[in-house]
């Protein structure tokens, strides 16, 4: 799990009766996203939105967007990391009217891993006979 999202002290902001899980999302040779489900009894977006400022600002820059004004719209920030290139994140409010919870997501996107195939002696032979034929490098994902 990332430390931008591993390190966010979320039971610290927790009331009684909200709860909270982390979840990973991804497919061999993408990208890998990350999400933050928090559920909050008391619709309290400001605390949580200043929470996740507070703490994400010294490692990035977040731009908020949407407007507490109108009811049923989301309240979103994006985020994008200063330490790691092609990190960025997505933090959205939504509040349910009928039963005044808060849902809040923090997705957390990391670009995919390497292909390691390309490292190798094989590969780097591979690539090359594929661009001699004209072939894109990335016709072959892994070794057959």
């Amino acid at each position: 799990m990332p430390n931008e999202l591993r390190k966010f002290p979320v039971e610290q902001y927790l009331a009684q009766g909200d709860w909270f899980i982390y979840r990973l999302s991804t497919k061999p040779n993408d990208r890998r996203d990350w999400r933050l489900h928090i559920v909050s009894g008391v619709a309290e977006a400001d605390k949580w939105k200043n929470a996740f400022l507070g703490y994400l600002e010294p490692r990035g820059k977040c731009i908020e967007h949407g407007s507490a004004q109108r009811p049923g719209q989301a309240r979103r920030v994006h985020f994008r990391s200063n330490s790691k290139a092609g990190v960025y994140g997505v933090i959205e409010f939504k509040s349910a009217e009928p039963s005044g919870e808060l849902y809040i997501t923090f997705a957390y996107y990391e670009p995919a891993p390497p292909n390691r195939l390309w490292g190798t002696k094989y590969g780097r032979l591979l690539a090359s006979v594929l661009r001699k034929i004209g072939l894109p490098i990335d016709a072959v994902t892994q070794v057959s």
